[in-house]
C-alpha cells in the first residue's frame, strides 16, 4: 500500500513519516505529534493482520482532529485513546456504506 507522504486534518498539513518501528515490542502503531505536524506509521509492525496501515493512518488523524481542535487538554491520554479508536472503528464501518450511496446518487 502506498502511504501519502502528507494529509490534511482540518485544514493543516501534516508530513506521515514512514518507519519499520516505533517501539522495540512493535506494540505502537502510530503516533502523532500535533505540535510538529507530523504522524509516523510503523510499517514492519502492520506485518500482522491486527489492523492496517489505512486504519493506523485513519486513527492518527483522528488524534491530529482532537489536537488541533484543542480538546486534547480537556480530556487524559487514555480517554482520548478510547474515544479515538472508537471513532476509528466506527468511520471504518460507514465509510464503505456512504460510498455505496455515492455511487448510488451518481447514477
Amino acid at each position: 500500500m502506498k502511504v501519502p507522504k502528507f494529509v490534511r486534518v482540518l485544514g493543516r498539513k501534516f508530513t506521515v513519516v514512514c518507519v519499520d518501528h516505533i517501539s522495540l515490542d512493535g506494540l505502537v502503531l502510530g503516533t502523532c505529534s500535533g505540535s510538529e505536524g507530523i504522524i509516523t506509521i510503523a510499517t514492519a509492525a502492520h506485518e500482522e493482520p491486527r489492523t492496517s496501515v489505512a486504519t493506523t493512518l485513519l486513527h492518527e488523524c483522528l488524534h491530529a482532529a482532537l489536537h488541533i481542535s484543542g480538546h486534547t487538554n480537556a480530556m487524559s491520554d487514555s480517554t482520548e485513546e478510547a474515544i479515538v479508536s472508537m471513532l476509528t472503528y466506527a468511520i471504518e464501518e460507514i465509510m464503505p456504506q456512504l460510498g455505496k450511496m455515492h455511487e448510488e446518487a451518481k447514477h
